[in-house]
């Protein structure tokens, strides 16, 4: 058996595809928009808790599993790393090539979102809770490089929500690195890197803030997206019955997960990745996924779920401040309260965001983009909308 061939007892219940159909990924965007509004969930519901927690009542705000986005967007990733970058190893200038791609993708929005936060801790600090003037700190927030908070000591950047960008190009250097060996020996590559890294941070226990960081099992799920993506772009595919199936499965899966906390971080790999790699799995190697309909309203929100990512935080702290400034609450009841507050902050974030994607993020990225050598990047090399802490 050569690198990565599928064994003959998986090819009983597989089927590959034939190449009359060019794959559009539309359902890749429809999972990056659930995703992200995952996210959006989780957070709004933080704000109705903080909104209850002032007038003496208590609400659970973990009771909606929204931190599952960020698996699956994590997933997803390492999935499209590995596909856009199918004709690129062993490519002379591909790494470097790569690197700048996905800086001008990810991090120009991400700075100017920072640089908010920074405006509102030196005008308005009263604003920020964990707003800090260390000068590590920021540093280390620009640099996408985690360093612990002052404030609270946790792993988290100026813009909080940025951890897992920290994580996403620790994941980009690992994989340019690779790019440098032919595709049989790169995909192999990358995942024995973070397999051995983080089995050596759960050995080791590193007490550097950084190999801490990066040693985290959930770099496993970048592992998975990458080994997705090699499945994919050998043409292995599931049989269309299992579309469905890989999909409750793994909703179920995560309706059975235990309320998200730090106690049970070390575990998320187990609770939230091998359910969202089940969902992700049903939207890329099932066959003739790409002819089951995707809403175009999906696709779209879908596209804009970075910068809906990077936003929705300022958005439902506005949303909040006028929400309460109205007296809304006293109006709806306390009932129905989590239920019409979520509803107003999905829609509204959603609008505000794509904005943002149409207005800055594009712009920005095409202006960069004029620097970068080689050719444009699929459409869907996006950068990921991510987390919900």
């Amino acid at each position: 058996m050569g690198y990565l061939d599928i064994p003959k007892w998986l090819l009983a219940t597989m089927s590959i595809p034939t190449a009359s159909t060019k794959p559009k990924l539309l359902h890749v965007q429809m999972l990056r928009a659930f995703a992200a509004m995952f996210v959006v969930v989780t957070h709004s519901l933080n704000e109705i808790r903080e909104m209850l927690a002032e007038r003496g009542m208590n609400f659970d705000d973990k009771i909606f599993p929204g931190d599952f986005g960020v698996d699956v967007f994590f997933i997803i990733s390492g999935f499209i790393m590995a596909y856009v970058s199918r004709d690129a190893f062993a490519r002379p200038g591909a790494a470097r090539e790569f690197l700048l791609r996905r800086i001008i993708r990810v991090a120009p929005l991400y700075w100017i979102m920072t640089l908010v936060v920074v405006a509102i801790v030196l005008v308005a600090p009263q604003f920020m809770d964990n707003g800090t003037r260390d000068f590590i700190h920021w540093l280390g927030s620009f640099t996408f490089i985690p360093v612990e908070r002052p404030t609270d000591g946790l792993i988290r950047p100026l813009l909080g929500i940025g951890w897992t960008l920290q994580y996403e190009m620790f994941f980009y250097a690992i994989f340019a690195v690779a790019l440098v060996w032919p595709i049989k020996k790169a995909i192999p590559g990358v995942i024995v890197a973070i397999v051995t890294l983080v089995l050596a941070g759960i050995i080791l226990q590193p007490a550097n803030v950084q190999l801490q960081f990066w040693s985290n099992p959930i770099m496993l799920e970048f592992a998975a997206g990458v080994a997705l993506g090699w499945a994919y772009i050998r043409g292995w595919r599931l049989r269309s019955e299992y579309f469905w199936g890989l999909i409750y499965a793994g909703l179920f899966l995560v309706a059975l997960a235990p309320e998200f906390s730090s106690d049970v971080e070390i575990w998320r790999v187990t609770f939230y990745g091998v359910p969202a790699l089940m969902i992700v799995v049903a939207c890329i190697l099932t066959r003739n996924v790409e002819f089951r309909p995707v809403p175009s309203l999906l696709v779209t929100l879908g596209a804009s779920s970075y910068a809906l990512y990077l936003t929705h935080p300022f958005t439902l702290g506005i949303i909040t401040m006028i929400w309460e400034w109205l007296g809304i609450t006293a109006m709806i009841g306390f009932g129905l309260l989590p239920w019409i507050y979520t509803l107003v902050a999905m829609v509204i974030c959603a609008i505000v965001g794509h904005g943002v994607h149409l207005l800055v993020e594009m712009p920005a990225t095409r202006l960069l983009g004029k620097i970068r050598p080689g050719k444009r990047a699929e459409s869907t090399d996006t950068a990921p909308a991510t987390s919900a802490r």
